[in-house]
């Protein structure tokens, strides 16, 4: 069968939080495979309505995916997925794929609602999330308010997808607010140095009482939260603000330079200079890719 593609937005039009850049639906699709992973330069949730294969990720991630699966893609991080090669002819993969930028989905990331240590998750059923993307994307090419609107849709569906209801009996009151202040005193630049045992004394709890709670209201252990917060940063400012890997190392209250490079690629699945040269490869390709369009 023949790969088929509809587009459903292809937008310019940015606005000051952000832009839906391209959407659309593929059915039969042949995938990316793993070892030709590519880097998107954008964020992108693709959707899998049929069919079933693989998600892959330069930092070793491996994922079996089927419909109703949600693959979350990062603007840095190379990945690869479709179907294997076992998977039946008559189920073929077929996807909604929307691709999104800007500051909002930056702060999204940075409020860890969009979380690149799970890029895989899962929302049913398929037709109703189906209509639910493709109206929220529809028209977002029209004008700069259509654009606009358009993420705003957008926003609630990622809140919709990614705030699941809250459970009954699954949190006591006040656990938010414990949790709002245990992430301060785990991240706050008054505390950062501390070790978790020390913290979880100012909340009069043992190290396992506090690590147990803060993981069940979080999804993180203290350490895993702490350290995921710092390397967010880490990227943050050796992508958008072009620090040098020492002074990067330096503003984030690392020992040594060798100590951040080694916890970063842990995290990333990229060494420092590396992720750098992959973002300075990727902005000068699409600043080419620019200049052509601009001169036809």
């Amino acid at each position: 069968m023949d790969e088929k593609t509809e587009i459903l937005v292809a937008n310019t039009v940015n606005t000051k939080l952000g832009r839906i850049c391209v959407a659309g639906t593929q059915h039969c699709k042949a995938g990316i495979p793993v070892s030709n992973m590519r880097i998107l330069g954008r964020y992108a949730l693709v959707y899998l309505l049929s069919g079933g294969g693989y998600y892959a990720d330069v930092r070793g991630i491996r994922r079996r995916v089927g419909p109703g699966n949600l693959l979350v893609l990062f603007p840095e991080i190379a990945h690869a997925y479709g179907p294997t090669a076992q998977s039946p002819k008559e189920d073929p993969w077929s996807e909604i794929y929307v691709v999104f930028e800007g500051p909002v989905f930056d702060l999204w990331r940075r409020q860890g609602l969009l979380d690149a240590r799970r890029p895989v998750r899962r929302a049913t059923p398929v037709e109703y999330w189906l209509r639910r993307m493709d109206s929220a994307v529809r028209g977002a090419q029209a004008s700069p308010a259509a654009s606009l609107a358009a993420v705003c849709r957008w926003q609630a569906v990622l809140a919709e997808i990614f705030t699941p209801p809250r459970v009954a009996g699954a949190a006591m009151p006040g656990d938010q607010a414990w949790l709002q202040r245990a992430i301060a005193a785990l991240t706050g630049e008054a505390s950062a140095a501390l070790p978790v045992e020390s913290i979880a004394r100012q909340f009069n709890l043992s190290y396992v009482a506090f690590r147990k709670k803060f993981k069940r209201l979080s999804g993180f252990s203290p350490v895993k939260y702490r350290v995921k917060t710092v390397l967010d940063r880490a990227c943050e400012l050796l992508r958008d603000e072009g620090l040098a890997v020492k002074n990067a190392a330096h503003r984030l209250g690392f020992c040594d330079e060798f100590h951040f490079s080694r916890r970063f690629k842990q995290f990333v699945g990229l060494s420092p200079r590396q992720f750098r040269q992959q973002v300075s490869a990727l902005r000068s390709a699409e600043a080419g890719g620019s200049d052509r369009k601009n001169r036809r």
